[in-house]
């Protein structure tokens, strides 16, 4: 992600999406030399997503823990991260 700030308020990530080069003639723009297509995200957005997804928590199947596992997530979480609850 690369930082955008368009003033002190408003701090946002742009993230490139896939090949966009077949959208420029959806768009109108087919005789331009260069075409970028992204998402903006406010700053910090990535990380906390990388965070989720090592976490197990985007996988798309179900999560085993929360099946029989600990009821809260304070009991949850600690197992989840290899750390000691107390």
């Amino acid at each position: 992600a690369s930082p955008l700030i368009l003033n002190n308020a408003l701090a946002l990530e742009t993230l490139p999406n896939r090949d966009s080069t077949v959208f420029a003639d959806l768009y109108g723009l087919s005789s331009i030399p260069s075409f970028f297509r992204g998402t903006l995200r406010y700053r910090g957005f990535c990380e906390r997503m990388l965070a989720l997804a090592r976490l197990g928590l985007l996988d798309q199947g179900p999560l085993p823990a929360l099946k029989s596992g600990p009821s809260t997530l304070r009991q949850w979480l600690p197992p989840l991260l290899d750390i000691n609850e107390n």
